[in-house]
């Protein structure tokens, strides 16, 4: 049983929609994981479809990579359950200030709150009162959504997600939550539900299954994917201006020496921040100190993992090359960094992020927010 609250703040129960709600019932693992796969069969779970992991026959690959032809697919996450508050503020709590900053109220068009308040005007009816303005076509995306008593688990969770994109300045729009359990996979002996996977190369879109999320857990699971595509976003518009960089290196010299210093990194003392602007932030954190980013080994044992794979040779053949299991790893550092900045879940014993990471978490998401990549 969980607990919401309707639209009065009343609190009541709900019961879970199915045996794996929460994933309860596959053991799954403290941090969230990131895996491809194409099953054989297609069983249900509670009459829902379901997608459990064959005894054999299944391929596990990179973020975005399919087996055959090089076909990008979405990369999956699943999600442990995180105890945390219910969806209520409406916060942005990845504000240009930085990683460590204090999370930053939203408000309104007149300067007012946005966040819950239980003394809020209310009708004849007992539901809250609007102030009588005007509606603007962002309404949708600032107001949140109220629990109700009669909704389903996966009404109540779905509102959940999406209140949770309206705290974090993701369209709501862009949040699908389909009902039941992702799909279940193992990594080693250890089982995992797909708690929700995020469309980094085709939408933008998030997808959220209610049923492999608590109503707390689920706030985790929104932050995590959105962080994937904000940084993917800014990721492309990187690659594309260092292609351009290696393509003057070798067609064009004096463009190339323009921007360059003498070792041929961009030198922002020549300008080169107006012409390849974020090749020019982000090249000092994915070229100059990748080493360093892979030797502090991410902020959790998740995230570790992914680094680890870089090391392996099998593992990155298997995730498409070096450059693909390495960029990988980065997406999957800064999703569990903006997982455990949202929902303040703390850090273990010696895992806090670094000053590179949460310098690179920073510029990333300044970034994403003057593209609004993810907002």
């Amino acid at each position: 049983m969980s607990t919401a609250f309707d639209e009065h703040g009343n609190p009541y129960e709900v019961k879970p929609d199915s045996a794996n709600a929460g994933g309860t019932d596959t053991g799954l693992a403290s941090r969230d994981n990131i895996i491809e796969m194409f099953p054989d069969a297609r069983e249900t779970i509670d009459g829902k479809p379901a997608h459990p992991v064959p005894d054999e026959g299944y391929k596990q690959l990179g973020i975005g990579y399919g087996p055959v032809g090089g076909q990008q697919f979405p990369e999956a996450c699943a999600m442990e359950l995180m105890m945390g508050p219910q969806g209520e503020l409406i916060e942005d709590r990845f504000s240009e200030a930085g990683y460590d900053a204090e999370p930053v109220v939203e408000r309104g068009p007149q300067g007012e709150d946005l966040r819950f308040d239980p003394d809020q005007p209310r009708d004849p009816d007992g539901k809250f009162a609007s102030t009588g303005a005007e509606k603007t076509p962002g309404d949708n995306q600032k107001q949140p959504e109220f629990l109700k008593p009669d909704m389903s688990t996966h009404d109540a969770r779905t509102a959940i997600a999406r209140n949770t994109a309206r705290e974090l300045n993701f369209p709501v729009e862009k949040v699908k939550c389909i009902e039941g359990a992702g799909r279940e996979f193992k990594i080693g002996d250890r089982a995992f539900t797909e708690g929700g996977h995020a469309e980094i190369y085709t939408t933008g879109s998030i997808v959220i299954y209610t049923g492999s999320n608590s109503d707390s857990g689920i706030r985790g699971v929104v932050a995590h994917e959105v962080e994937h595509v904000r940084f993917e976003g800014v990721l492309d518009d990187y690659n594309k201006e260092m292609g351009h960089l290696s393509d003057w290196a070798l067609n064009d010299h004096e463009q190339y020496d323009k921007v360059t210093d003498p070792v041929g990194f961009l030198d922002p003392e020549k300008g080169a921040g107006a012409v390849l602007p974020t090749a020019t932030v982000l090249q000092p954190f994915l070229e100059l100190n990748i080493d360093q980013l892979a030797k502090d080994d991410g902020v959790t044992d998740y995230s570790k993992a992914y680094w680890d794979a870089v090391k392996s040779p099998e593992s990155v053949a298997k995730y498409g090359g070096y450059k693909q299991s390495r960029e990988r790893a980065i997406h999957e550092t800064l999703a569990e960094m903006a997982k455990m900045k949202f929902t303040g879940e703390p850090y273990a014993t010696g895992e806090k992020p670094t000053k590179l990471w949460r310098d690179l978490f920073s510029n990333v998401n300044k970034l994403a927010k003057e593209k609004k990549y993810g907002y």
